[in-house]
Order: C-alpha cells, then structure tokens, then sequence
C-alpha cells in the first residue's frame, strides 16, 4: 500500500470515529448503572482492549484478541485481528479509544475491515505469539448445505384474501392461480442454505 493510499484511508478511519463519537470517547462508555456480579467478575479477570494495546508495540496492530463471552471451541476458533486504532488522548491512561479489525468466525476470515464492538469494556483477552499460528492456521468444518424452496405458500388467511380478491375482479373460480411468495435468504459466508433457480442453479 503506498503511503498517498494509508494516509486516505486513516483519513477516512478518522472522519469515521468523529462522527459516530463527537465527545470524547471515553464521555460514550461512562457506566452509570450498578454493574452486575457478572460485571465485577469481569473487571476482576478481563481487561479492556486499550489496556492492553497501550502496552504493546505499535498499539497491538496485527496481534490477535479474543472476547471473553466467546465460547472456547479449539475447532472453531473466534478471534479479532486488530489492524487500527484511534485512541482517546482525553484520558490520561489511554485506556478509551476505538480500534478495526477483522473478525474470524468459527474458523471462517470475514475478510474486511470493521469496528471492533465493545472494546471498552473488560473482557478481552491476548493471544500468546506461540499460539497464534494454531487459531491463524485452524481449518474450519464444512458447514452442511441445506436446500431451500424458491417459493413457498401464503399463510391460509391471505391466500383465501388473494383469491378472493382476484374472483372479486371477474376471474373464474377455476382459473384462479395458486398465489406463491419468494422465500428471501440472507446471504453471508455463514449461511448453509441454497434455491435452486429455475434452469436449475444451486445460489
């Protein structure tokens, strides 16, 4: 990447975090609330994200991090690798800030760049150096394909309404169609589900 192109995207990760936080950052996560026993746990065990970026070299960018709430699955490991950060200077600790990256999924690379959620909140965790070739390395399951109808019926009730709609504008009872809708699957790399058009295509 040539320098023109990194200062043009800083540029953008900055306006980015201007607008979504206008006060400082830290102002945006302030608990107001009692925390909860599970809260306390957290604080106790866990630390924030920027806790430990401060005190690697060059924030942390390219180490590895994983979330406490994930649920461990040496299979299937989840993890984030943090590729930027804007750190609130407003805090003397340096403990507050906003940081990118690109999530793993079950074994599965996203790919792209996006906010890291809940980076200031205690429940974050270092991937050791020696351990991280076996979360970069790991082969995720195949994940079984399940076929899905193009279309299916209406409910009862507005099929009868349809019906009834179409005889109301002069059809015949006996060539009144039989209604059917799309079935709209939302697609992401995750999803096992697949239509087969009409020539025949698996999408």
């Amino acid at each position: 990447m040539t320098s023109q192109k990194f200062a043009s995207l800083e540029r953008k990760l900055l306006d980015y975090v201007t607008k979504k936080y206008p006060a400082p950052i830290k102002d945006h996560f302030k608990v107001t609330r009692h925390p909860s026993q599970l809260m306390v746990k957290m604080q106790k065990e866990e630390k924030k994200l920027f806790q430990m970026l401060s005190m690697l070299p060059n924030y942390g960018i390219g180490r590895l991090f994983v979330s406490a709430y994930e649920a461990p699955d040496a299979e299937a490991p989840n993890f984030w690798r943090v590729t930027g950060v804007q750190v609130d200077h407003a805090d003397q600790d340096l403990e507050y800030g906003v940081a990118f990256g690109i999530f793993t999924n079950r074994g599965y690379c996203t790919g792209y760049q996006q906010e890291i959620p809940q980076v200031n909140v205690e429940q974050w965790r270092l991937v050791p150096k020696i351990e991280e070739s076996k979360y970069l390395n790991c082969k995720p399951a195949e994940i079984p394909q399940v076929q899905l109808p193009m279309y299916v019926d209406y409910p009862p009730l507005l099929e009868r309404m349809m019906k009834a709609k179409e005889i109301k504008q002069g059809t015949k009872p006996s060539e009144v169609h039989h209604p059917m809708m799309r079935l709209m699957v939302k697609r992401h790399p995750f999803q096992p589900a697949q239509q087969r058009l009409e020539d025949g295509t698996l999408v």
